[in-house]
C-alpha cells in the first residue's frame, strides 16, 4: 500500500497451487468522509478469468456506544 496526503492506493497478489487472486483499489478521504474503488481479478486454471469491481464510500458517525 501506498499513502500520498489523503489518498491510499494498495495491490495485493495471492497465489495457489492453479489460481491466483490481483486486487487493486484506492481509497480518498475528505474531511469526515471517504470514497474509493476497488477490483479483483480471479484466475482459476481450466476456468474463465473472473473480476468483481466495487465502489466504496462512507463517513463518521461518531464512536462506538459502549
Amino acid at each position: 500500500y501506498q499513502i500520498n496526503g489523503y489518498t491510499v492506493t494498495y495491490k495485493m497478489e495471492c497465489r495457489g497451487k492453479d489460481d491466483l487472486i490481483l486486487t487493486e483499489g484506492k481509497t480518498i478521504y475528505k474531511g469526515n468522509t471517504f470514497d474509493g474503488t476497488s477490483t479483483t481479478k480471479i484466475k482459476t486454471k481450466g476456468q474463465p478469468e473472473m473480476q468483481i469491481s466495487n465502489k466504496l464510500s462512507g463517513k463518521y458517525i461518531g464512536p462506538c456506544k459502549k
